[in-house]
């Protein structure tokens, strides 16, 4: 069942107990949006589905089709106004990636290639957006009902996996034993079918929890993993418990005495900036600043935990002598964190 959390937040619970590898829900194919096939499996593919359905007559329309083109926008950072942007990207500094946060949509769409994408148009606007953070799939080309409300977490609260049955249905399938009323959620970048799984080094380098807040406008809840290549950093930070909200980092690479300056550096700047966001600030929305406020203490917390972590470990130089594609991935690929 679907239940609201927190502010525009909701859910999917279990309403009874399920046991691993049972079928939490299933959407028949019919229900899915998709791009059309002359386009390939692709992004852009996925946009033109959703500028397909939203712009269809509203009396024809199904009910999520009506229901996605009452989602905001402004709650992704490629749609925020100009200014909001350009603070993130101040806020963020230019070592943690993956950068270039004030460029706005237009960023997306280059990378993935999209020509001629109407962005005056709010439809188009709406079906990027819908694309870039509720799609299925490694392909990014297909919209499914209710999976939009299926939270992303790692760690033991991944709870469930999708399971394709190509033209027929969509599946969502517990990973082990839920009680009724426990959260089911998915993973966006562990997940089988997910591109950044397929290939290891691309979920360490480019799918981690900047990369998240980046590509689906959320900060990711513990455990989060971290990079910032220009300095050869990787590492997680999680809960202790549920209860206490103490936190640990692991370093899954030994980090350097110029990587730990990095931390402390950085940790000192940040805190200088945290007045800066108090307030109202012309031309910037509250929705902004609050996400740059929430975005800033993530950053903070992390680095804060690492410099902590660090000074017990063994600091070494050797990450340096690694290759620049190939210092990140030495370590095991199928992890629960």
């Amino acid at each position: 069942e679907i239940k609201h959390i927190a502010g525009d937040l909701s859910g999917i619970f279990a309403k009874e107990p399920l046991k691993e590898g049972e079928i939490a829900t299933s959407i028949p194919w019919r229900l899915i949006i998709q791009g059309p096939r002359y386009l390939g499996r692709n992004f852009c593919a996925g946009v033109e589905g959703a500028i397909r359905a939203l712009k269809t007559d509203p009396e024809y329309q199904s009910p999520y089709v009506r229901y996605l083109a009452t989602r905001p926008r402004n709650f992704h950072p490629a749609f925020w106004s100009e200014a909001g942007r350009k603070l993130l990207q101040e806020m963020m500094g230019k070592d943690l990636p993956p950068g270039n946060m004030d460029k706005g949509v237009q960023k997306h769409l280059d990378h993935f290639k999209c020509d001629d994408m109407d962005t005056s148009d709010d439809d188009v606007l709406q079906a990027i957006m819908l694309t870039m953070t509720r799609t299925e799939g490694d392909s990014y080309d297909h919209l499914v009902p209710f999976n939009d409300v299926i939270n992303h977490r790692n760690g033991k609260d991944y709870t469930a996996d999708p399971v394709y049955n190509i033209g027929e249905n969509y599946q969502i399938v517990a990973r082990r034993d839920l009680e009724a009323g426990e959260e089911i959620r998915n993973s966006y970048n562990k997940c089988e079918w997910c591109h950044a799984f397929q290939n290891p080094p691309a979920f360490q380098r480019y799918l981690l929890t900047p990369h998240i807040f980046d590509h689906y406008g959320f900060i990711e809840p513990f455990p989060q993993r971290w990079i910032v290549p220009n300095y050869r950093l990787l590492f997680d930070v999680e809960e202790l418990d549920n209860e206490s909200g103490r936190l640990k980092a692991t370093f899954a690479i030994p980090p350097s005495p110029l990587g730990v300056s990095f931390l402390k550096s950085e940790i000192e700047r940040l805190e200088s900036m945290k007045g800066l966001y108090d307030g109202e600030i012309k031309g910037i929305p509250d929705v902004e600043l609050n996400t740059i406020r929430d975005y800033h203490d993530a950053i903070l917390t992390a680095y804060k935990v690492a410099y902590e972590q660090a000074q017990h470990e063994e600091l070494s130089d050797e990450v340096w002598y690694k290759g620049r594609d190939d210092w990140y991935w030495e370590e095991e690929k199928d992890d629960d964190n």
